[in-house]
């Protein structure tokens, strides 16, 4: 019989000892190196690939970074999606601290890299995003880009893991009407307890919504949602829980995505997930040209950015796209 899953990779990745080229030991020198990056091809070939990297300045955690989970929370297990099918206890366990979570999770507001990928969207140098984040940020920042992106921005955006403002049936896959904030309410007018600890807030809050209630705290049960009202199938958020496959139709239009781009921008994530690594793996097999900011090491980036493929630097995301807005302005790009 297999073993049981494990999370992968919940420490750091190693940081790379030299930048890629060597020379790119400034943020001046990577800001213009990416904006070099993205207009060696022709608009609407490269695609952005995002991870939780660049939802930190919104207020949100990542995983491995310096202050992410796995480093501040050395206990920190996320529910696997045979616990949340199978494991009565361990579901109401999430739907409590996710309940928690939810409201100061869904406030947060898109970053200033967020806003540029959208408007790098916008003008059609980047053909689309493949983001990690379940946390909505992008389609927030693109539907902020006006009318024309508020009309097309799910052509131009796959969130690869779901999204949390969803909620959907594990067994006949219909959404929740009124989606997580409907969801929400309800849940409140359930739990008043738990509700006024929400209300109260001071949670250590997840990269994913959840939140860690203090040691010590005693509450009553949850109530957690209702079955789907159509089948009778348990709900969940309409992300992908550990160890649960992507939904096929997400995938191929992930692999749309990067399979058309000649270039592959990838920001804020250690690539420590199978689907975001393959998506790059992909590039690079068939000698596409890859981009790499992030804090801290990736997976098998000495193999993505070997014999000086490629750029790999190490600077702030926010500080390195903002400066990309800058010299695209200055060109008359944006």
């Amino acid at each position: 019989m297999p073993g049981p899953l494990r999370i992968p990779f919940p420490n750091a990745f190693p940081s790379p000892a030299s930048p890629t080229p060597p020379h790119l030991t400034t943020l001046p020198s990577a800001i213009s190196a990416i904006t070099d990056f993205l207009l060696a091809s022709p608009p609407g070939k490269t695609t952005i690939l995002t991870g939780a990297g660049i939802s930190t300045a919104s207020g949100l955690t990542d995983y491995r970074g310096p202050q992410g989970t796995y480093s501040t929370r050395t206990n920190f297990r996320p529910v696997l999606i045979t616990e949340f099918l199978n494991e009565p206890a361990k579901r109401n366990r999430y739907w409590s601290r996710a309940f928690l979570g939810y409201d100061s999770f869904s406030s947060k507001q898109p970053s200033p890299a967020h806003r540029v990928v959208a408007e790098l969207v916008k003008v059609g140098l980047v053909g689309g995003v493949v983001t990690q984040n379940v946390d909505s940020l992008h389609e927030r920042a693109m539907v902020r880009e006006g009318e024309e992106m508020r009309l097309h921005w799910r052509e131009k955006l796959v969130e690869l893991h779901g999204a949390l403002r969803e909620v959907r049936c594990v067994k006949c896959e219909e959404l929740y009407e009124g989606g997580r904030a409907k969801l929400q309410e309800w849940l409140a007018s359930q739990n008043p307890v738990w509700e006024e600890l929400r209300v109260k807030g001071d949670l250590i809050q997840g990269p994913d919504g959840d939140v860690a209630v203090p040691e010590g705290v005693r509450l009553p049960g949850f109530v957690e949602p209702g079955r789907c009202g159509g089948c009778g199938g348990l709900v969940k958020p309409d992300i992908v829980f550990f160890g649960e496959n992507l939904r096929r139709e997400v995938k191929e239009r992930a692999e749309g995505l990067v399979g058309g781009c000649e270039r592959l921008l990838v920001l804020g994530t250690s690539l420590a997930t199978l689907s975001a690594w393959r998506l790059v793996k992909r590039v690079v097999e068939r000698r596409g040209e890859v981009a790499m900011v992030t804090l801290g090491g990736a997976r098998d980036e000495q193999v993505f950015f070997g014999e000086g493929r490629g750029v790999r630097v190490e600077f702030d995301i926010q500080d390195v796209m903002v400066g990309v807005e800058g010299e695209l302005r200055n060109k008359g790009i944006l």
